[in-house]
This record gives C-alpha cells, sequence and structure tokens, in this order.
C-alpha cells in the first residue's frame, strides 16, 4: 500500500492487525478493552467508516472492526469467488482466533447478512445486535429491499465501474448531502487502489443483492435463532439504498428493540451521523433496552 497515494492515517489513527486465511490477509482493528463490539462494515466502506464509533467507545470497550476481503486494507485474491457466504466464513474463523463471547454485532449494509450469519450460527456468543440500514433478503421481491438499479448478472462489472470503487459521486444520494459528507472523507470510501479484482468484489455482492441466492434465503429464514436478542436499530430514513421498508422488516424480525430513526441521514448514520451515536450506543451496550 502506497501511502503517498493514499493516506488514511490522520482520519484512521488505529493500528492494523492482519490474520492469514485460505482467501489471503484479512485486515482489522482491535482497539480497546472490555466486552467486545463487532464492526462489518458493508460497500464500498471499510472499516474506515466506523472509526467515529470506535473513537467514542474504545475507553470502556473491545472494538473490532474487519475489512472484508477485497476491500480496504484487505487482501485482494484474483481467483476467490467474493460470494458473501465466503466472506461470512472468513470472518468466522477471525472471530474463532479471537475467542469472542458476549459480543455486540453491529452491521451496515452488505455487513448484515456476512455478520449475521456469524451471529446465527453461534447465537450462545451473542449479546446484543446493532443494525445501521442493513437488509438479509434479495432486492426482488417484498417490499423492503434496495433500490439500486441493479443490472442483471451479465452486467456486473459494468456494475462496479459506475458505482466507482475510488468514487462514491453515485451513490451520493444514499449518503447523504455532501456537507455531511466532506470530499475528503468521501474519498476513503472505496478510495484504496483499484483493481479489476476490487471491482470483481464489488460487482458479485451487488449481483448477489439483486438476484437473491439459497444462501441468503437461508440465513433470512435462520433469522429466528436471534429473536430474542435486544437489538438497537439506527437508520438514516433519506437512504436510497435500503429504503424504510427494510428497517420496517426488522422491527418484525427483533420484537426486543430500540429504533433511532434519523430524518436527515442516508446510508451511513456511523459516518453522517457518529459522534453524536456514541452516547445512545454506550448507553445501550451498557444497559441494553433499559437505557
Amino acid at each position: 500500500m502506497n501511502n503517498n497515494v493514499w493516506s488514511y492515517r490522520e482520519e484512521f489513527p488505529f493500528t492494523s492487525r492482519y490474520f492469514q486465511t485460505e482467501a489471503g490477509s484479512l485486515h482489522y482493528v482491535d482497539e480497546g478493552d472490555g466486552n467486545p463490539v463487532v464492526f462489518i462494515h458493508g460497500y464500498p466502506a471499510w472499516s474506515f467508516t466506523w472509526r467515529k464509533l470506535i473513537g467514542g467507545l474504545c475507553c470502556d470497550h473491545r472494538c473490532i472492526a474487519v475489512d472484508l476481503i477485497g476491500f480496504g486494507l484487505s487482501e485482494k485474491p484474483a481467483s476467490w469467488s467474493y460470494l458473501p457466504e465466503a466472506q461470512a466464513r472468513v470472518i468466522e474463523k477471525l472471530l474463532f482466533h479471537l475467542g469472542l463471547s458476549d459480543v455486540t454485532l453491529v452491521v451496515n449494509g452488505w455487513g448484515g447478512p456476512i455478520g449475521l450469519s456469524w451471529a446465527i450460527h453461534y447465537p450462545d456468543l451473542v449479546n446484543k445486535i446493532i443494525l445501521l440500514n442493513t437488509w438479509m433478503w434479495p432486492r426482488q421481491g417484498r417490499s423492503g429491499g434496495s433500490r439500486l438499479p441493479l443490472p442483471g448478472h451479465g452486467a456486473r462489472y459494468l456494475l462496479a465501474d459506475i458505482l466507482g470503487l475510488g468514487s462514491t459521486r453515485a451513490l451520493l444520494p444514499a449518503i447523504g448531502e455532501r456537507p455531511l459528507f466532506p470530499r475528503r472523507i468521501r474519498r476513503h470510501y472505496g478510495g484504496y487502489p483499484r483493481t479489476g479484482v476490487t471491482k470483481k468484489a464489488a460487482a458479485v455482492l451487488c449481483s448477489e443483492l439483486q438476484t437473491g441466492s439459497p444462501w441468503l434465503e437461508l440465513m433470512r429464514r435462520s433469522l429466528s435463532r436471534l429473536r430474542d436478542k435486544p437489538a438497537m436499530m439506527i437508520w438514516g430514513m433519506k437512504d436510497g439504498i435500503s429504503p424504510q421498508g427494510s428497517l420496517d422488516r426488522w422491527k418484525e424480525i427483533f420484537p426486543y428493540r430500540r429504533v433511532i430513526e434519523l430524518g436527515d441521514t442516508g446510508h451511513f448514520p456511523q459516518e453522517e451521523k457518529g459522534t453524536s451515536l456514541v452516547l445512545p450506543v454506550r448507553n445501550f451496550l451498557r444497559y441494553g433496552l433499559n437505557a
């Protein structure tokens, strides 16, 4: 990584750690002590997206944020599938390696199905769940899926170019207004050096969301294993990617919940409102639904 070309440390001053997997080197940060909080990002982000919450919570919690394979500082192997279930297996191996329990899982976008897959398989290791503008179902079908105008499977690579790893211009309506998402920050979303492989990673996830898959449907049907977990839903109501229908579906799935609706916020509440979210998130971590 050439930091003269892409410098992020001023905004993201955390120690980089790496875990070797069959897909290559997985980058993550592990800051602070206390009960673990695991953050899983979506597209086109990486662990950078969680920096405000990590900075505000690591004084009394252990904050672990992962870069999915193909994103951020993680390796980008050319021959890997990049399917969400493959990403989920890599995350599972990291969390097993770290020996975590009593985990609060925090997910956004595609981090939802990828991270919740681990929680579904190991519900006894999960304490609480925090959902930020995410889903667990394909775009097509019942309301509540993504509004992204995703093309068919054959146009996956064109889609990745349009959405632009290295440019979030096409996603600005979903992300939020420019003053809330300044250029110096936008460039870090997908700002890592682009290759055909990074475009493949994004294209595969977008294709899977468009068409759905047996794995995604199986995870959705298995969410009942998490039904009794306290959940916090932090939702940007101006999101053009994951609309309010998705929030309504999550409310059906998690009866024990606290909901924060942000009327002026898009797909990345952790970016637009990150500092102001630290206190309600900390209170939820400490006191659950009694906060």
